[in-house]
């Protein structure tokens, strides 16, 4: 049966064409040669094993796009592909890797611009003036970077719609916590994952990829170094520098979970909580719109291993 999406797969034999975004070699119990695929549709993304071959056999490579025929069947309470052939796609056929790149649901450049006029409403021009020029001098990075390399906001300017969705909420997290450097909030969250300029790469198909020093340091201390290295060239006060960089350090909230330090201040633990929540409610929105109501998830391994529920609507 030829579909069109990830989404329209099930049980049985079926033809569309993906995006490959990794071909892994593996050998089986047997000692035979299998290869396990990664690919995606721009949307969704599917793991599928080709049995008794090897990745020298093959026509195609990983990131470009292929014509796969799937096999379907129920395996451990899940469904289990099997690639049964495959081939490149053809230009005759009118698609290309452009079509199947993942890509933030609100344009980047859109995002961009409603972190710029935050910054631009800032009281604290010290702050305005740090962040407005970090967020300048990186503008193409923030465009096109991912906040991740899977779990959540992984695609193409989810680093943005991670940042501009928390903005929101910490704008009603302020205005009901009236205590709260509102400014300071807005920075922490605009500045709260930077470091992941460097931490991470991500490339013209969306595919991303941990640098040399994202591997060694994490993007807290990065994002650290960052700030202050911009703090140093625009004379920014050492008080400032000092909660603005303790955010960025506390907000994965433990050290269990990366954090560098616990916050201790009142605007670092609702960054963490902010952040928190949007990592969460990411991973909550991909996973129901791939269920039916009245039904259950594959069990979550981001979530601790819950199985979400989708309400059905009356």
């Amino acid at each position: 049966m030829r579909i069109n999406k990830i989404s329209e797969l099930s049980g049985g034999s079926f033809e569309l064409f993906l995006l490959i975004k990794d071909i892994q070699s593996k050998t089986a119990r047997n000692g035979s040669s299998f290869l396990t695929f990664s690919f995606t549709d721009g949307t969704d993304t599917l793991s599928a094993n080709m049995w008794d071959m090897q990745i020298d056999s093959l026509e195609v490579s990983a990131r470009e796009v292929a014509f796969v025929s799937l096999e379907g069947k129920p395996y451990n309470g899940k469904m289990s592909y099997t690639v049964e052939r495959i081939r490149p796609s053809y230009p005759s056929e009118g698609v290309s890797v452009s079509d199947f790149v993942p890509t933030s649901q609100i344009p980047p450049e859109t995002l961009y611009d409603f972190c710029i006029s935050r910054i631009a409403k800032m009281e604290n021009k010290e702050l305005s003036a740090l962040v407005g020029r970090i967020y300048s001098d990186n503008r193409e990075k923030l465009l096109h970077h991912s906040a991740a390399r899977s779990v959540h906001h992984n695609k193409i300017g989810e680093l943005l719609w991670h940042i501009a969705r928390m903005l929101k909420l910490a704008s009603y997290v302020a205005d009901t916590y009236s205590f709260l450097d509102r400014d300071m909030l807005a920075s922490g969250v605009l500045l709260h994952d930077i470091g992941k300029l460097d931490e991470l790469s991500t490339d013209e198909m969306g595919i991303t990829e941990y640098t040399s020093d994202g591997c060694l340091f994490g993007h807290a201390l990065l994002g650290i170094e960052k700030v202050r290295k911009y703090a140093k060239e625009l004379g920014t006060s050492d008080e400032t520098v000092r909660c603005l960089t303790h955010i960025i350090a506390a907000h994965h909230g433990t050290r269990d979970f990366g954090a560098i330090a616990a916050p201790a201040t009142a605007e670092a633990y609702a960054v963490h909580c902010i952040d928190l929540i949007d990592a969460r409610m990411y991973i909550f929105e991909e996973n129901l719109s791939k269920i039916d109501e009245a039904s259950f998830s594959d069990p979550i391994y981001a979530l601790e291993g819950t199985r979400i529920y989708k309400p059905k609507k009356n």
